[in-house]
C-alpha cells in the first residue's frame, strides 16, 4: 500500500518530489498510534514545516 502511494505521488508530482511522498508515508506510519488531535494545529504545522525543510534541502 505504501509503495503504491509513493509511485502515485511520484507520477502526480514528479520524481523530484518523491522524497516528500516518502516522508509523508513514514510520518503517517509512525504517528498512527499517537493521538495528534490534542494539539492539532501545532502538530500539523510541525509536519508541514518538516516536509518543507526536507524538500528545500533536497533541491
Amino acid at each position: 500500500m505504501s509503495l503504491l502511494f509513493i509511485r502515485l505521488f511520484g507520477f502526480l508530482f514528479g520524481s523530484e518530489n518523491v522524497t516528500l511522498g516518502v516522508s509523508t508515508v513514514l510520518a503517517v506510519l509512525i504517528y498512527l498510534l499517537r493521538d495528534l488531535t490534542v494539539n492539532l494545529v501545532k502538530n500539523t504545522l510541525k509536519l508541514i514545516i518538516f516536509n518543507v525543510e526536507l524538500q528545500s534541502r533536497h533541491t
